[in-house]
């Protein structure tokens, strides 16, 4: 009888589907073959990064190395609610003596433009004029690898190549393309000691960087437009051209902030709603954006309640709800408020103004390793640096 992994004697559960783009068909559940897991959220991206170790024969190891870059991943907890998920970003297979890598997926590109500053040419000779002469910052026309998105998704990139003629911009934006249009993959060997079993390290991404298509919007006019900043929240995520994120936004929270519709730089959808996230809400507040089950998008100010509570001279080392639920590890969500009772334990939490207590903080980050690991990473949360964006100052 095998005896259970960390991950499978505490309950979890991994199952693998293709792809998203190309159809989420299930492939397996490899509980068993799971010999190590840890997994990352954060209060700003939700589910963010997870590594999982799963062991297996030579025909296992090759199918995931041809196959497996950009499988989706679902984990599930003892009760087989979902607890992650994310996308294969990079895969590094051991064979014997052999390493083999494939990925990251996130440095594919295969829609590339290019903005450059144009060098005019005589169109005589052909050469650059002396002295130089340039134009205004224009942007190359979009060329696609229709196959590589076919397999992979859509990724898109811009190059900013700076001083060039159309003809140099175009060559380095064509190559651009031939060369990131499908992923990297790179072996090495290693002969000391004794060889590596077979087996398949996945380093998983959340769908928040999924976000990292293009987002531009011009309304017509050289004026902005103001909405309020959860509908151009809304906005950016219909623009998805992959897909992946949910259409269903009743987690997105209504937040009266009104922002400028226009978009003309270029910029990453995840980069905008971090500048939208900067604003706070209406109170110079705090907001927080993830991606979490289903690809669903979740907008909502940070909670005024403590919710979870850590008492260090439990003989169990666990994370409490405020109404005394005792939470499995793989259960603990970050932007919580948590209070660690025992310091200053003389006197009451101050459940009115938590921000205001030093035994409470604010998760931004948990990392899970299995069966019982957790770490909470967190911050005092401050009203100055969202009233500072709304003024358009970076800092003081």
């Amino acid at each position: 009888m095998t005896t259970p992994s960390a991950f499978e004697g505490a309950g979890l559960s991994i199952v693998v589907k293709t792809p998203l783009n190309i159809g989420e068909s299930m492939i397996g559940n490899y509980t068993a073959e799971v010999s190590s897991y840890t997994h990352s959220i954060s209060a700003n991206g939700g589910y963010t990064s997870a590594d999982i170790v799963i062991g297996g024969n030579l025909i296992f190891a090759e199918d995931w190395l041809q196959n497996g870059l950009g499988r989706h991943v679902e984990i599930y907890g003892a009760s087989l609610q979902l607890i992650w998920e994310g996308f294969v970003n990079l895969i590094t297979v051991n064979m014997g003596y052999a390493t083999f890598t494939r990925g990251p997926l996130l440095n594919i590109a295969n829609r590339v433009s290019a903005v450059y500053t144009p060098i005019f040419v005589d169109p005589i000779t052909g050469l650059a004029f002396n002295p130089k002469i340039t134009g205004t910052t224009t942007e190359t026309v979009i060329v696609e690898n229709t196959l590589s998105q076919e397999m992979y998704g859509i990724w898109e990139k811009v190059l900013n190549i700076g001083e060039a003629t159309d003809a140099d911009a175009a060559i380095i934006r064509d190559l651009y393309l031939e060369e990131y249009a499908f992923p990297e993959g790179n072996p090495s060997i290693s002969i000391s000691g004794v060889a590596e079993e077979f087996s398949v390290t996945l380093q998983c991404r959340g769908y928040i960087d999924w976000l990292g298509y293009v987002y531009n919007h011009d309304n017509g006019t050289t004026d902005c437009i103001s909405l309020w900043a959860s509908d151009k929240i809304v906005d950016i995520l219909q623009d998805d051209p992959n897909d992946i994120i949910s259409t269903d936004y009743s987690k997105i929270e209504f937040n009266g902030v009104l922002v400028c519709d226009n978009e003309l730089d270029n910029k990453q959808a995840k980069n905008i709603i971090d500048d939208i996230l900067t604003l706070g809400g209406g109170a110079d507040d705090r907001w927080t954006f993830g991606i979490y089950g289903g690809r669903k998008a979740i907008y909502s100010s940070v909670p005024a309640n403590l919710e979870y509570i850590y008492y260090t001279s439990g003989k169990t080392q666990q994370i409490e709800t405020i109404a005394g639920k005792v939470l499995y590890p793989w259960e603990v969500l970050p932007g919580k408020w948590v209070s660690v009772p025992i310091f200053q334990a003389g006197s009451g939490i101050m459940r009115d103004n938590i921000r205001d207590d030093p035994r409470i903080f604010f998760g931004e980050e948990v990392t899970y390793t299995a069966p019982d690991q957790i770490t909470i990473s967190g911050s005092k949360v401050r009203r100055l640096p969202q009233l500072l964006a709304k003024l358009g100052l970076g800092g003081i």
